[in-house]
């Protein structure tokens, strides 16, 4: 019994506090979903009611998995909202503190949702609350760049000078990747590392083995918000994020800006390149 409140309490707290977040943003409806949730996975009493728990929790899903263009139209409209308050220096006190608290929240919750589907952006979304040295620089040891024709295409074209002129080692780059705001998109195949990524810069250093080379590949992007730009995560009902917004808080020192390493080795061989 215990472990089940356990499990149950965690999901419960983090309702609470979307419930806290989406009243603050203007969600009701999102808000009385969570708080329905969190009531029935934490405030009903145990003994007897596991099943209707479940039942319950079925039936919110199954409930917002109808009518998720309701809350998906209300955030997109105080987005709106707030993207319409002049953004520079001299105006972030025009950006109340429960403004700030609201952006703030969609930061979290933008990471937060993104961490089953696209895990490495949602990681860098995230560390953007925590300081982080003076460098700035934060590296990650990962090879989902491959997953894009964008990476293993300029990859493509570092073996093939690699293979015709046969050199013991070699440097390629630093080298300028950038995708178009298109592939930001829900269920396009560069999202994953486009949303990560996007504009990266690529070095590789390749050291000859026998027949082939070990190459190490390094990426650096900025993780840092523009002052003014539109994204769209969603088309049908449109989700489109304003990242200036979190440019306000970067400005306001409630985020930190760094630089992003994301480190991998491959070899010349490996199929996912050719």
């Amino acid at each position: 019994m215990k472990i089940i409140k356990i499990i149950l309490f965690i999901p419960a707290v983090f309702s609470l506090l979307v419930c806290f977040w989406a009243v603050i943003f203007a969600s009701y409806y999102m808000a009385i979903l969570c708080l329905l949730l969190a009531f029935v996975l934490f405030l009903l009493p145990e003994e007897g009611r596991t099943f209707l728990k479940l039942i319950s929790v079925l039936s919110l899903v199954v409930l917002l998995m109808f009518t998720y263009s309701i809350p998906v139209k209300e955030i997109n409209r105080n987005i709106k909202r707030l993207a319409e308050i002049p953004r520079n220096k001299n105006t972030l006190n025009k950006f109340s503190f429960k403004d700030k608290i609201g952006i703030y929240g969609l930061n979290i919750l933008m990471g937060a949702a993104g961490c089953f589907f696209y895990p490495e952006v949602s990681k860098e979304t995230l560390l953007l609350m925590f300081p982080h040295g003076k460098d700035k620089k934060r590296v990650f040891r990962s090879d989902f760049a491959l997953r894009s024709k964008k990476v293993t295409g300029e990859l493509k074209r570092f073996i093939e000078s690699l293979e015709s002129a046969r050199p013991e080692k070699m440097t390629y780059g630093p080298k300028k990747i950038l995708w178009n705001p298109e592939a930001y998109q829900a269920f396009n195949d560069e999202a994953r590392v486009a949303l990560a990524l996007n504009m990266v810069r690529l070095k590789a250093f390749a050291v000859k083995q026998e027949k082939k080379y070990k190459i190490k590949v390094e990426l650096k992007v900025k993780c840092a918000y523009p002052r003014s730009s539109y994204v769209t995560l969603i088309k049908e009902p449109e989700l489109k994020i304003e990242e200036g917004l979190f440019w306000v808080l970067q400005e306001a020192g409630w985020l930190f800006p760094y630089t992003a390493i994301w480190q991998f080795e491959v070899y010349s061989d490996d199929e996912r390149i050719n």
